[in-house]
């Protein structure tokens, strides 16, 4: 069955340096190729949601519910829609909440090739040139990198995500085309596949309006029901073309 929602407005230790640098930070099917800043933001719509590199690309997101854009319908804020779409959002503007929506725990997934976490937050001081000795000082370091390398690159900015397509799948499926990236989440004690218990596929426009340029990508979002709700599961960018 297939749902359709109108556009609704809304990112061990014992492992060598090298496979530590490529860990990804939010789970894609897709590899990317290592990139700058600016790169990684402008495709960042395009390349979003991949590589542990991709650090130096809402907003306090309202907890009430989210207005479509046409017809000024109301979803609900927990719907996958809604959550697929603050996803995306966050991931550009607010890392720190994008984590809190997805469906495996995200610190003891990115720290999986470290002795311990603060292990990785020296990494990532060192990275960053920032003190970083907790998760909120590493959130903190995110948005604001996140936020100087847009201002940087579109002047006065701001962003869209508009869903524009709802699709059921079966958790069979869902869970066969998700094999690698499930077993490696599994692998680092981060996710258990056995909750899931719906999924759904939603289609994303994102768009970055600034000053002097726009630019648009298209995500796929796979968002799967757990127990304590609807959590995004990974994101891959769409081509266009």
């Amino acid at each position: 069955m297939e749902n359709r929602e109108n556009t609704t407005h809304m990112d061990g230790a014992e492992n060598t340096a090298e496979e530590q640098e490529n860990k990804p930070e939010f789970p894609t099917t897709e590899s990317q190729p290592k990139k700058n800043i600016a790169e990684k933001l402008l495709s960042g719509l395009k390349a979003a949601f991949a590589p542990h590199r991709w650090k130096k690309t809402a907003a306090i997101l309202g907890t009430a519910a989210i207005l479509l854009a046409a017809g000024g319908v109301i979803l609900q804020q927990n719907s996958a829609a809604s959550v697929a779409a603050r996803y995306c959002k966050g991931m550009l503007e607010n890392p720190k909440a994008a984590s809190q929506m997805t469906a495996y725990d995200r610190g003891k997934y990115i720290t999986t090739n470290y002795a311990d976490d603060a292990a990785f937050f020296e990494k990532m001081s060192n990275e960053m040139h920032e003190e970083i000795e907790s998760w909120n000082d590493y959130y903190d370091a995110l948005k604001s990198e996140y936020r100087d390398s847009l201002e940087d690159e579109f002047g006065k900015y701001k962003i869209f995500m508009d869903v524009t397509k709802v699709r059921d799948i079966s958790t069979k499926k869902m869970s066969y085309e998700k094999k690698d990236l499930i077993a490696s989440l599994e692998k680092a004690g981060s996710f258990d596949s056995d909750e899931i218990k719906a999924a759904k596929e939603v289609t994303i426009k994102g768009k970055i309006v600034g000053e002097d340029k726009t630019d648009h990508q298209t995500i796929q979002v796979y968002v799967v029901k757990m127990s304590n709700g609807w959590k995004v599961l990974a994101a891959d960018s769409v081509s266009d073309d």
